[in-house]
């Protein structure tokens, strides 16, 4: 099981997603510390140590991460293929997107994603999604007691 003070790390480059996604976890009763990142440079940034992220006490490594698919710099496809190349390989992931070409999907899975979620275009609705995640990967999952 995650531990209560794990991390959720949100990758999300628009801003207006970002402060709907932000309302949509507080909604959904998600109480572990929710980091935002806003490009996928970003993220890799966070999740290494790098930059404004080294400190750890300030931005300690997540337990879960949310990636949006087409951000700046890396889109969440080229950050989930880094994390399944490096230390993090077993990190969860889920990628929240727009997108539902089966190309992008059939892209992510290949590249092990744990879950493929489309954005809702509700906040009525992302809150039920993130209410979902909250219990499924926050309060059922058993993680990997090492990434």
């Amino acid at each position: 099981m995650m531990p209560a003070a794990a991390t959720l790390l949100i990758a999300e480059d628009n801003e207006d997603d970002r402060f709907i996604m932000a309302e949509a976890v507080r909604s959904a009763g998600i109480t572990t510390p929710v980091e935002f990142v806003s490009d996928g440079r970003q993220a890799v940034d966070y999740l290494s140590g790098a930059g404004d992220f080294v400190d750890r006490n300030k931005h300690p490594l997540p337990g879960l991460v949310i990636l949006d698919y087409k951000m700046p710099f890396m889109n969440g496809i080229e950050v989930l293929q880094w994390i399944r190349s490096s230390q993090f390989k077993r990190l969860p992931v889920i990628i929240l997107s727009a997108s539902s070409l089966p190309g992008d999907i059939e892209r992510a899975y290949d590249l092990h994603v744990n879950s493929y979620l489309m954005k809702p275009s509700s906040l009525e609705t992302l809150v039920a999604l993130m209410r979902s995640v909250r219990e499924y990967w926050l309060e059922f999952n058993e993680f990997p007691r090492s990434q």
